[in-house]
């Protein structure tokens, strides 16, 4: 697998640089105005792969429906 489609939401999404991520996160959207449920969202609709939720309370979110991509 060459990339990891990856979502960046939440308040502190646009801190998030590049560089704090796995040299496989392909971001695909970053939105300082989403938060938790659009995360899932993204997740359920296949527009990205995992989702890194950007709060006082960070969590990373994974589709496990691709359990290739999730185990890379």
């Amino acid at each position: 697998m060459a990339s990891v489609q990856t979502a960046v939401v939440g308040p502190l999404a646009d801190r998030v640089t590049a560089a704090e991520l796995p040299d496989l996160a392909e971001v695909v959207r970053v939105d300082a105005t989403a938060g938790r449920g659009e995360a899932e969202r993204l997740l359920r609709d296949g527009e990205a792969t995992v989702a890194v939720l950007a709060a006082a309370e960070p969590a990373v979110l994974v589709d496990g429906s691709d359990l290739f991509a999730a185990r890379a």
